[in-house]
């Protein structure tokens, strides 16, 4: 064996920090400018919300910590849990499979459990939960509990389905009416989030190559209920007060209302897209300069929902290109790793990951723009603790992946070397 493949699997495998050197450094140069664009996007967005801290409760601040250095301390937790989710050695992998994935996906179901009983009510929706001084919001965390239990169950499904009577029925219709179940309660409380949620499960089982004579009908079904759906809210004068059906309805009708030209009344349930179009528009071609955006201290949910509105006032055509681009690279960079990747259970946790965080994104990007009216967050990039540890999870599954791929092509050398030994180190005859 080659002294250079013996140092490299004794470095890989017995320093703690020796994964920096293995990890995809593509994936790790990604997940840096990330952090580097959530500092910026979420620094820069805080003008608004900076104020009401400092001169709320009569001048003395309404909190401990200032929206600022709350996220910097996010962000610094979320680089840890990374750090610690890459460490795992190749070796845990059965492991982080059969017992990790499981707790994961019982902890989000005890999340949105909580959700239920007791969870805190905003924009008169129930989506948080308090555990002590922490906030979670439980469906950015299930993003990641509902790829892992997509993964398992297809893997299992396609492992036993020669073995099991009724593979379908264990592996596939039970799950899918618990997944379903949680899929209608988050719909209840953010129409945007669990159509989110509807959609990336539909591509995933797709993609996971769940068979076409069940997927067709369960899909195409749903699909039918949706189209119901919205037919319904747009032609019924009232609906029901049940969740967030009326917001649902007035988003509809607004959208679907013919343009008038020269209305540019702002009014309350237009103030975040004038606001936001605004911005845009200041912005012209180079941007009003870092720091410099004006409709910061004005537009609700600067920070999140309406961050790149923000950015592109500061940035103009450059923040327009960079922020698509970057989500963009994350699906590319995420097709790479899950084209190599031997293990099916983690290729189908890449494409997850693929799948979801994107979507997310684009939908962000399109509200933005103006073509709809929804609350999402832009991934990693807007304030919030839950969307920030969601998405380092997925940067720490990427991680993870890429060094485990290199750790097996280390000992992949290694047995070929060891096999060649004998050969070369054997007496010539004659």
């Amino acid at each position: 064996m080659s002294e250079n493949t013996a140092a490299q699997s004794t470095n890989l495998r017995h320093r703690w920090f020796g994964f920096i050197q293995y990890a995809d450094l593509k994936v790790a140069l990604l997940y840096i400018i990330f952090i580097a664009f959530s500092i910026y996007t979420v620094t820069t967005a805080s003008g608004s919300e900076m104020y009401e801290f400092f001169f709320r409760s009569g001048g003395g601040g309404g909190g401990l910590i200032s929206p600022i250095v709350k996220h910097y301390i996010i962000v610094c937790f979320c680089a840890l849990v990374v750090m610690a989710m890459v460490a795992m050695p190749l070796k845990h992998a059965d492991r982080i499979r059969s017992a990790g994935a499981p707790l994961f996906i019982l902890a989000c179901l005890a999340l949105l459990g909580m959700q239920m009983l007791s969870g805190s009510t905003i924009n008169e929706a129930a989506r948080w939960v308090h555990i002590g001084s922490i906030s979670i919001q439980p469906s950015e965390i299930c993003k990641i509990g509902v790829v892992l239990a997509l993964s398992l169950m297809s893997c299992l499904y396609q492992e036993r389905q020669d073995v099991v009577q009724h593979p379908m029925r264990r592996y596939y219709y039970i799950p899918l009416i618990i997944i379903g179940s949680l899929v209608v309660y988050i719909l209840y409380n953010n129409i945007s989030t669990g159509l989110i949620y509807a959609v990336a499960i539909s591509l995933l089982l797709f993609i996971y190559e769940m068979p076409l004579k069940r997927y067709i009908p369960i899909f195409g079904g749903g699909a039918m209920l949706a189209m119901l759906a919205f037919l319904w809210l747009a032609t019924t004068d009232t609906v029901p007060q049940l969740g967030r059906l009326a917001t649902a309805k007035s988003r509809i009708d607004k959208m679907l209302a013919p343009k008038v030209e020269g209305d540019f009344e702002i009014h309350d349930e237009n103030l975040q897209e004038r606001f936001s179009q605004i911005a845009i528009a200041n912005a012209n071609i180079r941007g009003r300069g870092l720091g410099k955006s004006q409709m910061k201290e004005v537009l609700p949910m600067a920070m999140s929902d309406y961050v790149y509105a923000v950015v592109i006032e500061e940035t103009g055509i450059i923040g327009v290109i960079m922020i698509p681009a970057l989500y963009i690279a994350w699906f590319c960079l995420v097709l790479m790793l899950a084209r190599r990747e031997k293990d099916k259970f983690f290729r189908y946790v890449l494409y997850g990951i693929g799948v979801f965080y994107p979507l997310q994104a684009l939908v962000n990007i399109i509200v933005v723009s103006g073509l709809i009216t929804t609350g999402q967050p832009l991934p990693f990039l807007s304030a919030g603790g839950s969307s920030a540890l969601s998405g380092s999870l997925a940067f720490g599954f990427m991680l993870m992946i890429s060094r485990w791929q290199t750790e097996r092509q280390l000992e992949s050398n290694q047995i070929k070397e060891e096999e060649l030994e004998p050969s070369t180190n054997s007496p010539a005859i004659g």
